[in-house]
Order: C-alpha cells, then structure tokens, then sequence
C-alpha cells in the first residue's frame, strides 16, 4: 500500500517476518509490496504467499523481478546472523549494567559524564557505517 511515497508492510510481528521483509527491500529496493496477512498471523512467522506487489501507479501491475522464497529467506538468514554476531560484540564490550549505573550514580554526584563518555566512545568504535539499533 503506498501512501506518500513510502512503502507500507504491515506489521512484522516476528522476527521470521521482520528478517524476511527486511530481506525483500534489499532485494527488490525499488519494488513496492506489502504482507496482506501478516498481522493476523504475526506467531506464524513469514509466508511468501502473503506478499502482495503492486505497482507505484493506481492500476498498474507490477513489472519489477520477484525474488524467490528461497532468496528471501537465505538473505533473511543471513540478516539475522549478521544481527545476532553485532549484538553479542557490543555486548562484550560494553559494561556490566550494575558498573554502569554506578558510574551513572557518580557522574551525577560529581558533575562528571564518564558513563556518557564511555559508552559514546564504544559505539563511535564499532558502529561508524551502522545504524545504531
């Protein structure tokens, strides 16, 4: 559904969903598409059935390449690795929570920002070319 210029897809309740649609705009970033069934089947996770593509003009079909279920999901997978490989990195190098909001407790008895220095320089170091989710 296209609204404004932006591609609508529904809710991607789970993570087979949202790995899944955010394998289809890689693959087809022009396309315009939505999951016709996705919020009513969210604990289903993604069905290639449910896609729907249509084209930027009312009344038109859409001419673009299609990928595959397979593609889809091999690039969803791929998504998901990358994602999980990022999260356990970041996590070994940021400070334990209880260290965190002892140093939070100090800064704001000493009118310093240590912790917002800290975790300021470890994701300037690991995430210079990354969105910061």
């Amino acid at each position: 559904m296209m609204e404004d210029g932006h591609i609508h897809i529904g809710t991607c309740g789970s993570d087979d969903q949202y790995f899944c649609c955010e394998a289809l705009f890689k693959l087809v970033p022009t396309g315009c598409f939505y999951l016709s069934q996705a919020k009513d089947n969210a604990k289903e996770g993604f069905n290639y059935d449910w896609v729907v593509w249509e084209a930027f003009e009312p009344g038109e079909e859409f001419t673009g390449v299609k990928p595959t279920e397979e593609e889809i999901r091999t690039l969803a997978h791929e998504l998901h690795h990358e994602q999980w490989l990022r999260r356990g990195t970041l996590r070994r190098k940021y400070p334990t929570y209880p260290a965190q909001l002892d140093a939070l407790y100090w800064d704001m008895v000493n009118g310093t920002t240590v912790w917002k220095d800290t975790i300021t320089a470890i994701k300037e170091a690991d995430l210079p070319d990354s969105d910061p989710t």
